[in-house]
């Protein structure tokens, strides 16, 4: 797969420069001029043009992919041909990975292949939950509804994302103008401060001089500071590559307060979400847990879906297995436990999904309320120890003054 810079009129009349990813030379071209555009230039695209265009574009956000899965639907409802609706979705699509992407199923599916095995290949934009369903889709006779669950499942996704990173946009901002301003003390103000206990020649207490210990070894030592904070960022991504450090990462991430409990009701609605579209498009219960289980992040709920799947072969009650874990919550049980006894496993999945996931949303907000004064009042502490340790030996200077 090679990478094209090009220059073309749109057919709307504007001038687009940007880099295409194809097959080949012909095949820029080609998916160029299919959708209506004028080629002014197309020549083999740089090394670092390449390497910004993949590191930026290399998945492709779930909103856009959740508006793909709702056009794809609304073209098949309406009676166009397989390979009529993917080639008006690659011309209209913007995004660029998910364009090249519907290029190649498009045109595999023109060759005879069926849409799931062409989409099987382009792994990183189609997940196996989502050929699974296509594949149902496809032996039902109906893609329709594949598509519109992978809608929903896209943009619950979008939308829980979108709502944690507005609640940590500004704890994080204020944290970082916290720290800076602590460091910005501890390396000028300090040592100003420091060196004016010295020339007194006066008996520091032992918190002031701990805090100008610490100054003068960010001052003078600061690269061994910075050092082990490499070293230490190093060892950690190191660790997050093992499966012993991936469990313990994921296992700390659900004991943390109130975080701890959100991850949980997050993890528990996709689990329910994913399986109930599996089995609503006919996928086998085993299956289908083999599939929820590789789509599973948190190596915790990952290690107890893999025994309840065991269990499950093995004959024993999907609702059973889960309380057997000990990780799930006891509503994803009972309501797994009802859905078996009354043949509407399905309809309970997506209760249990709906339900968590207005608890996430919640959970959110409870998060946002509890970081944002939590990190203030913890720097505002730091800051007001810094100014104390350095106010304290006046304070006791002038006390000794008074007493003469």
């Amino acid at each position: 797969m090679g990478s094209y810079r090009y220059h073309i009129i749109t057919a709307a009349g504007n001038r687009k420069r940007g880099v295409i990813q194809a097959g080949d030379w012909a095949k820029a071209l080609d998916l160029l001029t299919s959708q209506g555009s004028t080629v002014i230039s197309l020549n083999q695209a740089g090394i670092l043009d390449r390497e910004i265009h993949l590191s930026l574009t290399r998945k492709v956000p779930p909103r856009d992919m959740s508006v793909f899965c709702l056009q794809f639907a609304a073209i098949m409802r309406a009676g166009v041909s397989l390979t009529r609706a993917l080639e008006i979705l690659t011309k209209q699509t913007e995004n660029k990975v998910l364009q090249e992407a519907l290029y190649s199923v498009w045109r595999s599916v023109e060759k005879g292949e069926p849409l799931s095995e062409s989409m099987r290949s382009c792994n990183h934009v189609f997940s196996d939950l989502f050929v699974n369903l296509i594949q149902a889709g496809e032996e039902s006779g109906r893609l329709e509804l594949p598509l519109k669950r992978m809608a929903i499942y896209y943009e619950k996704t979008a939308k829980i994302r979108s709502m944690m990173q507005k609640a940590m946009i500004y704890p994080v901002i204020l944290m970082i103008v916290s720290l800076v301003v602590l460091i910005v003390m501890m390396i000028y103000i300090v040592p100003m401060y420091s060196e004016m206990f010295a020339q007194m020649d006066m008996e520091l207490p032992a918190y002031t001089r701990a805090v100008v210990w610490l100054s003068n070894g960010m001052v003078h030592y600061w690269y061994l500071i910075l050092g082990g904070i490499v070293v230490s960022l190093l060892f950690c991504r190191w660790g997050l590559k093992t499966e012993t450090g991936k469990y313990f990462y994921s296992l700390g991430m659900l004991k943390i307060p109130v975080l701890g409990r959100a991850n949980t009701k997050n993890i528990c609605a996709r689990m329910s979400r994913n399986l109930s579209s599996l089995v609503t498009a006919g996928v086998p219960v085993i299956q289908a847990l083999k599939i929820v289980t590789d789509t599973m992040e948190n190596k915790v709920f990952k290690k107890a879906m893999i025994y309840c799947t065991h269990q499950v072969e093995e004959g024993q009650p999907l609702s059973r297995s889960l309380r057997e874990t000990g990780v799930f919550p006891a509503m994803v049980h009972h309501m797994v436990g009802i859905g078996e006894e009354t043949g509407e496993l399905d309809h309970m999945l997506d209760h249990v999904a709906s339900y968590y996931e207005e608890e996430v949303e919640l959970e959110t907000q409870k998060i946002a309320a509890f970081m944002e004064p939590l990190i203030i009042i913890v720097m505002a502490l730091m800051v007001l120890g810094v100014i104390g340790a350095v106010y304290a030996p006046m304070l006791s200077m002038y006390q000794n003054a008074g007493n003469f």
